[in-house]
């Protein structure tokens, strides 16, 4: 079995960084959209809204991104000590 290693958030540079809250910034702008339309009655049916998880997208991407895997919401949270 392979043991999984802390990510090493050092190693992203600042051009990564700011992609990222890119990433989760136009995520943001998509949930407030689509929260707006179903007030507005403009869409239909329901919606379950990510406001205050698009870092945990973003997270996801960047793991797969550097070969690491994604095993549970757990493995994504973890924060280096």
């Amino acid at each position: 079995m392979t043991q999984l290693t802390e990510f090493d958030y050092k190693s992203i540079d600042r051009e990564q960084w700011l992609h990222m809250y890119e990433q989760m910034t136009k995520i943001r702008a998509f949930e407030e959209n689509a929260n707006e339309l179903y007030l507005s009655r403009k869409m239909p049916g329901l919606t379950h809204l990510y406001i205050g998880e698009e870092a945990v997208a973003v997270k996801c991407r960047l793991t797969k991104d550097f070969g690491q895997p994604v095993t549970s919401p757990d493995t994504v949270s973890k924060q280096p000590q």
